[in-house]
């Protein structure tokens, strides 16, 4: 790295800046691992079925998708599904598929949620709740 890019990284995280640096990882790193924008004034849980991870949205935040261990699907995919569960316990979304390196979760202001997975925008999967009345 030379050091005007070293420079600029290091005025970034003083700064506090971008939604893709979480923890100071560079910008061109923080593709390797899970990613999320929360754009919403509401604080979100990320359960990860199969693994014992849960991340953290905090509200108006982004970056590596991250749990009290650290950074969630560095090198590989993790879990067997996961959701999006708002602070009053109420889930969201569920998507039938792991976190993987190249996933992009965002929460937009009004509550919409968006997964990319793949390359690929991702559909919840129906819940009880949220599934058509015959």
């Amino acid at each position: 790295m030379d050091a005007r890019r070293g420079w600029g990284l290091v005025s970034a995280c003083l700064l506090g800046a971008g939604p893709l640096m979480a923890g100071c990882i560079p910008v061109d790193q923080a593709e390797n691992y899970a990613r999320l924008s929360n754009k919403s004034d509401e604080s979100f849980t990320v359960p990860i079925v199969g693994s014992d991870r849960t991340a953290v949205a905090r509200p108006r935040a982004g970056g590596v998708l991250h749990d009290k261990d650290g950074s969630i699907s560095e090198t590989e995919c993790v879990g067997e599904s996961f959701s999006i569960v708002d602070s009053s316990g109420v889930v969201r979304a569920t998507y039938d598929q792991p976190v993987c390196p190249d996933t992009f979760i965002t929460i937009d202001e009004d509550g919409t949620i968006t997964v990319i997975s793949g390359g690929q925008t991702l559909t919840p999967t129906p819940t009880p709740d949220s599934a058509p009345s015959p």
